[in-house]
């Protein structure tokens, strides 16, 4: 019984931690897009 619990606290923090890289790694891609994005769309900054 202990073992068992053992394994699922260890299954349950390595879901975590994939949980929390799959997250970061979406956040970072919107914080790119956000600081991209007057770049794409504003023609007017790119003809100063």
């Amino acid at each position: 019984m202990f073992l068992w619990h053992e394994n699922c606290i260890f299954h349950s923090i390595y879901f975590l931690i994939c949980f929390i890289e799959i997250f970061e790694a979406n956040f970072v891609r919107k914080q790119n897009q956000v600081r991209d994005f007057p770049k794409n769309k504003i023609p007017g900054n790119v003809k100063k």
